[in-house]
């Protein structure tokens, strides 16, 4: 029994094969996801019909090359696209800053039931701007970015809880669309998606079961969770600490399996603060005319950070020598301290599991967490744990459809 995996992600779309019977994954493709099609410095749009071709020949070529019985895919949250049943918008993605958030809005479309406080990010301020700006005058029909890809596929306009619950538009205890928060965007003639919180089947394609979209932090906490007392620290652009069912202060709550819930603290510091550090290292360091890349230079100092025999006031980067590896530890022990005391008010007992780039990765970060948190820390010994998670459903598919045949 083999299943098609695929995710698609903000920098990366992910193809794989699940054999179930050996539980391994074969096949993983990672593939660049397709540049933003706008002109506009506030947009940033996919095209939403080359993304579905590209993506359907993937599909076609590996039903062709290995059979599967399933698809199982999961998607960035907060990406969507709108049209009918011919015509489509571009996929509006979380990047998008077109609407700025007032303080009037955040009043009128704020609601106690989404589980999260409202930011520009989220679906249901976009929309609202496209539906006031009358910006695709054709649109009748909403659709999660998965969605979209299953209605391409299948006909069905169907999504899952873990990706729906983060358009802002959504009952998450109710697990429904919210009316009034579509009437207060103007929405009330639009077709929304069936919310769906099963591993059902949702539709076929070419003859094989299409399951509807995972949300994508939900099949990364399942793929890196061993236990269900685990405390998640994804580092991605900005930093999350998740947990599942215990209420946390200043959290966010996200749909999860089995009628759990994801808590969520948000906004910690990530890729995005270590811009700082680089752009210092840019102009103060005199690297201006230095081939490194960004990403480049923060694998760099993560990695010499746990290099035990430099000299203590030397940091060598490819031909550049930097003064004070003090300066870089103090820079990622503050990091782990941010982590650290938010873990520490966390009453769960579990391990700590990080996962996401070079930060999570690195062992200097992963020690000083380790030492403020007297937790062990289990480092994600895979780059593809949306992949994992996704593979554990279908684990929980097959054995399901055992038991209904028993």
């Amino acid at each position: 029994m083999k299943y098609l995996l695929f995710d698609i992600g903000s920098s990366y779309i992910k193809f794989a094969i699940a054999d179930i019977q050996t539980k391994k994954i074969i096949n993983t493709k990672r593939i660049n996801m397709l540049k933003n099609m706008s002109t506009n410095e506030n947009r940033y749009e996919i095209d939403s019909e080359a993304l579905f071709h590209f993506i359907k020949n993937e599909i076609d070529s590996y039903i062709d090359s290995y059979e599967p019985q399933g698809i199982l895919f999961s998607t960035q949250m907060h990406s969507y696209v709108i049209g009918n049943d011919c015509m489509f918008s571009p996929v509006i993605t979380w990047r998008d800053e077109r609407c700025k958030l007032t303080v009037e809005m955040k009043e009128k479309l704020s609601s106690n039931t989404t589980g999260f406080e409202l930011k520009e990010r989220h679906p249901i301020i976009k929309l609202y701007h496209n539906i006031s700006n009358n910006e695709y005058p054709f649109a009748n029909t909403f659709y999660t970015l998965g969605s979209y890809i299953i209605y391409r596929l299948t006909g069905v306009n169907v999504c899952h809880i873990t990706n729906s619950a983060s358009t802002g538009l959504v009952n998450i205890y109710e697990k429904r669309w919210d009316v009034n928060s579509i009437n207060n965007i103007n929405a009330g003639k639009f077709n929304f998606p069936k919310i769906v919180t099963k591993l059902s089947v949702c539709g076929t394609y070419r003859g094989i079961n299409v399951f509807p979209d995972i949300g994508d932090h939900a099949a990364t906490v399942l793929g890196v969770t061993e236990k269900e007392d685990d405390i998640v620290i994804t580092v991605g652009t900005a930093g999350l600490i998740a947990v599942i069912d215990e209420n946390l202060p200043h959290s966010e709550t996200r749909p999860f399996f089995n009628d759990k819930y994801i808590n969520v603290i948000c906004k910690l510091p990530g890729g995005r603060n270590l811009d700082v550090l680089w752009n210092f290292c840019m102009s103060v360091l005199d690297m201006g005319e230095s081939n490194m890349s960004k990403s480049d230079f923060i694998n760099n100092v993560c990695a010499m950070l746990t290099t035990k025999d430099l000299p203590p006031a030397e940091l060598s980067l490819y031909s550049n020598k930097m003064s004070c590896l003090s300066f870089f530890s103090s820079i990622f022990d503050e990091l782990a301290k941010i982590y650290a005391e938010h873990i520490n008010n966390i009453k769960r007992k579990g391990d700590i599991v990080t996962s996401g780039g070079a930060i999570a990765e690195n062992m200097f970060f992963k020690e000083r967490i380790e030492e403020y948190t007297k937790r062990t820390v289990r480092q994600c010994k895979t780059k593809d744990p949306e992949i994992d998670g996704l593979m554990k459903l279908c684990d929980f598919i097959e054995w399901s459809n055992e038991k209904c045949m028993e």
